[in-house]
């Protein structure tokens, strides 16, 4: 995951000076997101779901065909790290940025009722 993040880094950066290579730099950086969004569903499956919260985030700042896809990912690895309000605060975020309620699965909003319902309270008043 970090050799990722540093390598799309470092081919952003080499690439960038090269007008040859304009073109597959341009489709890296549309696939940009999806290489994160993987990243990040690699770090969920090993138990590493902080650093999944934060590749999913950092998918999330970058445009991409799909958020509403990332952004269940993101709330269930932020449950899985322990971090229920957290989760309720990124989905009450999301319904605000996108004025509606969000694309989020059911069993996410099970899983934060179950993990916090404090949270799951305070998102209801939302």
């Amino acid at each position: 995951s970090e050799a990722l993040a540093e390598s799309l880094d470092a081919v952003d950066d080499g690439l960038g000076r090269d007008p040859a290579l304009l073109g597959e730099l341009a489709a890296l950086r549309r696939r940009r997101a999806d290489l994160l969004t993987l990243a990040g569903d690699a770090l969920a499956r090993l138990g590493r779901a902080d650093e999944a919260v934060a590749r999913y985030t950092e998918a999330l700042s970058l445009p991409t065909l799909d958020p509403g896809r990332i952004a269940a990912r993101r709330l269930r690895a932020l449950i899985a790290a322990g971090r229920p309000a957290g989760a309720a605060f990124a989905l009450a975020g999301e319904a605000v940025a996108t004025r509606s309620a969000p694309d989020i699965e059911a069993g996410g909003l099970e899983a934060l009722r179950d993990a916090s319902p404090e949270a799951a309270r305070g998102l209801a008043a939302v």
